[in-house]
């Protein structure tokens, strides 16, 4: 080789500073090759995320409607056993003996929602945010009280409170 012109010790110091050189790209191109798996990874995260985030949105809206659906057939529910209530009294009243006396409640509010109950023109009414209906019930005079109300039969008619 010493022909040529090169010599050994030149040709082995190059060879050195190559493979150096070629490790210095190898530790770069490790570290430049890392970063797109790691933006790669937070980006997958991201929309893993998102989209259980989405579900559970989705989820408890579901389960929100059904909750309110379930209270407001509740509601409906007690607001009828009230009315129904109110009617059985009156009806059994009419039907009974003279001198027929007899104490029932009705309750405030219904689950925390004010109302009105009232007679008019032989039907009891009833009325609440969302929800009205009325029963036919025999001949009665007086108003139908929140609380305690009494009921009699006298004189032939029903006198309520």
């Amino acid at each position: 080789m010493e022909k040529m012109g090169i010599h050994t010790s030149t040709l082995a110091g190059s060879l050195k500073n190559l493979q150096k050189s070629r490790r210095s790209q190898d530790q770069k191109s490790k570290i430049f090759s890392a970063r797109p798996k790691m933006a790669q990874g937070a980006i997958e995260f991201v929309i893993t995320f998102g989209a259980l985030l989405t579900f559970f949105i989705i989820f408890f809206t579901v389960i929100q409607s059904n909750v309110v659906s379930k209270n407001q057939d509740k509601e409906r529910v007690i607001a009828q056993s009230v009315v129904l209530d109110v009617q059985d009294e009156i009806n059994i009243a009419a039907e009974s003996p003279e001198g027929y006396i007899r104490e029932f409640s009705i309750p405030p509010n219904i689950l925390g929602k004010e109302y009105t109950i009232n007679l008019s023109e032989n039907r009891v009414y009833f009325s609440m945010e969302g929800y009205s209906t009325s029963y036919k019930v025999s001949n009665v005079t007086g108003i139908v009280n929140k609380g305690d109300n009494i009921i009699r039969k006298e004189n032939g008619g029903v006198r309520l409170n």
